[in-house]
């Protein structure tokens, strides 16, 4: 479907060229913080976790530390990865209806889990409690996954799986941390031994995460959620009765949820560039101001159209 009109034309070239933009610049951006100074958040919990007085407690501590890098690595590559994805979907004229806010969902909670378990005002402690939290959930999810796959397919998947669980729960008590099970060996929460509450697995909730990265866009779970979990008042808004032919619903693609969308996966890229960089002990200031001109310019079109809108893709 063609632009209705010059609005609309500056909107789309301007989402489309501004995902474009991030999927294909992150890795670079991230490559800028590859070789941390001995004075990065980095550095530091490595260098705190060898000299803890509990020698034994030192290696599994390192090894957390190493885990958790590994899990925020495998964040930025899902980032990635569906930035490329937006990307394609943004460019295809027209453009899928709901798939740009699904793929958006994804790049918004990875970005805000990677901010969480990188944030570098947190302390060596929070961090590996933060860390074994995380990869407790995950390998939970593994094992649950491998209990309903049919066993004489897979044979091993369940026992592998909680062989893995278990010897993580060691790992991360080697730390000087302790998890709470259930009966069936779900973790259920974590704490510092001697600490008088458990925190919970997971650590937060993925609203809260995303609430505290995405501070500036208060709404943003809820939105993501409306198409993830085909809730009517997101989906309403792209339906439409036909207005000749038979009275049968119609759905359109909505240039200004395409640009809210392309808005969301960009304050996600800096969210990426910011958490990886000053836990590496950058300032990426200067990384982040053509994304932050990309959504100023963005935000400039999403305005200009919302003013001349349509009525048809007005919902009533």
């Amino acid at each position: 479907m063609a632009p209705r009109d010059d609005a609309e034309r500056r909107l789309v070239r301007h989402y489309r060229a501004a995902v474009g933009q991030c999927a294909a610049n992150l890795s670079r951006d991230l490559g800028k913080f590859h070789v941390p100074p001995a004075s990065s958040p980095y550095k530091q919990d490595d260098k705190t976790a060898r000299r803890v007085t509990n020698h034994k407690q030192r290696h599994p501590r390192a090894r957390i530390l190493t885990l958790n890098l590994e899990q925020s690595f495998h964040k930025i590559a899902n980032v990635r990865d569906h930035l490329e994805a937006l990307a394609t979907v943004l460019g295809s004229d027209p453009p899928p209806v709901y798939a740009p806010s699904s793929l958006t969902r994804v790049i918004v909670e990875a970005a805000a889990g990677l901010h969480a378990l990188l944030d570098g005002s947190i302390d060596i402690e929070e961090r590996l409690l933060r860390a074994s939290s995380a990869l407790l959930e995950s390998y939970h999810h593994s094992l649950n996954a491998a209990l309903q796959l049919p066993p004489h397919m897979f044979p091993d998947a369940a026992s592998d799986a909680r062989r893995r669980l278990d010897a993580l729960v060691k790992r991360v008590e080697r730390t000087g941390l302790e998890v709470r099970r259930q009966v069936n060996g779900k973790p259920t929460g974590v704490r510092w031994v001697g600490a008088s509450a458990f925190r919970g697995v997971p650590f937060a909730t993925t609203s809260a995460m995303i609430e505290e990265a995405f501070s500036g866009y208060p709404a943003l779970y809820q939105m993501g959620s409306g198409v993830a979990h085909s809730m009517e008042w997101m989906l309403g808004d792209n339906a439409r009765i036909a207005v000749t032919g038979p009275a049968i619903m119609t759905y359109e693609s909505n240039p200004l949820a395409n640009g809210g969308s392309a808005t969301a996966a960009v304050a996600a890229t800096e969210v990426v560039i910011s958490a990886y960089g000053r836990y590496m002990g950058f300032d990426p200031e200067d990384a982040l101001v053509p994304y932050r001109r990309r959504r100023e310019t963005l935000d400039k079109y999403m305005n200009e159209f919302a003013l001349r809108r349509p009525r048809s893709l007005q919902r009533s």
